[in-house]
């Protein structure tokens, strides 16, 4: 936690490690978060409600465990929901649940939605020690179909205006939903935003991509920390992680989700901000949306590896001419 705070606030810390009541920081995380919706966009904006500036354990995971390990997974009935929560599931019994549990937490305030697990593994589902909620539907495939069918047979029977992806290995924050929702109704040329997704130590994970010329992505702000004034502010990007993102039903509909090309996974959601900018539509990241991704991977390094190099060779095909005016290096921790 150390390197997480400034000098003087790091010196306070340590002089009075002893005498603070043990769960003193997870009540600030909680705090800080639970107001995270209220702060206006802009440079720095974040600085009062960062994870990682709250968190001396710098552990948020273990945080959310300790505050709402046994919180009731419920989600009331909508018959017209705003947005559908698609989340696909392989697996990770452990991370669904808290993932759920995140939903359940924050829900408050948030547009009307309803949630929508898609499992991705028959021979060992998690949908049986779901909770039955009104608004919590469950589907199961009958075959393992990866990421990116499963994102979209979960896209089909949605109910929702807008659709948000949201890996189960994912801890929402309070005012993660509404933040998206607001950035994709600001313009008419926002297609797709995503929020700034953490690490499970509070820093950053990306908030959005650039693509470089090559076809390899360039993770925006990774490893700074959140409340650096550098990556706070909503910006347009060239991608965002599929991890967690937000599209309306009616873009969605007309590009026809992602696409099948890239089965089982990687790059799909690459290729459809790129889609989407072929129609003139933008790619947002809004930082005030706060994910934490615990990263639990469903591919191992090797499939991965493997599954990325095709891909990316498609992709690098079908956008060869707009690649050509992508840069060639960036930064990894550019503004």
């Amino acid at each position: 936690w150390r390197r997480l705070l400034p000098g003087r606030t790091r010196d306070r810390f340590a002089r009075s490690a002893t005498k603070r009541d043990p769960m003193q920081p997870v009540r600030r995380w909680e705090s800080a978060t639970a107001n995270a919706s209220a702060i206006p966009p802009g440079p720095s904006s974040l600085n009062a409600a960062s994870p990682a500036m709250v968190m001396a354990s710098a552990d948020l995971k273990a945080a959310f465990q300790m505050l709402h390990g046994r919180a009731a997974i419920h989600f009331p009935p909508v018959e017209q929901p705003e947005v559908s929560v698609i989340i696909p599931a392989y697996r990770g019994l452990d991370d669904v649940l808290n993932c759920l549990r995140s939903l359940a937490v924050h829900g408050h305030n948030e547009p009307s939605f309803e949630v929508i697990v898609v499992d991705d593994c028959p021979s060992e589902s998690v949908l049986w020690a779901l909770p039955p909620s009104g608004g919590l539907r469950t589907l199961g495939n009958d075959v393992n179909l990866g990421f990116l069918l499963t994102c979209r047979r979960g896209a089909d029977i949605a109910r929702g205006k807008v659709l948000c992806f949201l890996n189960s290995d994912t801890l929402v924050t309070a005012g993660w939903l509404s933040t998206m929702v607001a950035a994709l109704a600001s313009s008419p040329k926002v297609g797709m935003v995503g929020s700034m997704l953490l690490n499970r130590d509070g820093t950053i994970q990306d908030v959005g991509w650039r693509m470089l010329s090559n076809g390899w992505g360039d993770p925006i702000g990774r490893g700074a920390a959140a409340f650096d004034g550098r990556f706070t502010y909503r910006r347009t990007v060239d991608c965002v992680t599929g991890a967690c993102f937000v599209v309306s039903r009616e873009v969605w509909d007309r590009v026809d989700g992602f696409d099948p090309l890239y089965a089982p996974a990687f790059y799909e959601e690459f290729d459809l901000a790129f889609r989407l900018r072929r129609l003139g539509l933008e790619t947002v990241c809004e930082p005030r949306s706060q994910v934490i991704h615990l990263g639990s991977a469903s591919y191992g390094a090797a499939e991965r590896d493997r599954l990325s190099g095709r891909n990316h060779a498609k992709f690098c095909e079908r956008f060869a001419d707009e690649l050509r005016k992508q840069p060639s290096k960036i930064g990894r921790a550019h503004g």
